[in-house]
């Protein structure tokens, strides 16, 4: 049996998810405290309606002209789609005649 640290009820090990760095392999909260925490936690939703400026250019555009980059906050790249392909391309240059 384990107590919740959330709740304060005493549970069996089935209750709580699996945890490897701890002690007894068992997560700290139970499985339904869990739930109510994730549930709780409002997720980012980019604002697509705002304009955005890039970062090379320094132009203002619509967040269309920008590719998708999971990574940034707003889920765009922070160049412009022109930029990004001019960037590139002088990559692949380089490169080739680097070989």
């Amino acid at each position: 049996m384990k107590q919740c640290t959330k709740c304060k009820q005493t549970k069996a090990p089935t209750e709580f998810y699996k945890h490897r760095s701890r002690r007894d392999g068992l997560y700290v909260h139970c499985k339904v405290c869990v739930y109510a925490i994730r549930s709780k936690q409002k997720k980012y939703e980019p604002d697509y309606s705002k304009k955005k400026q890039c970062n090379k250019c320094k132009q203002t555009k619509a967040p269309t002209e920008f590719p998708k980059k999971s990574v940034n906050r707003d889920g765009l790249d922070a160049r412009c789609k022109v930029c990004c392909n001019a960037a590139d391309r002088d990559l692949r240059i380089i490169k080739r005649f680097m070989r």
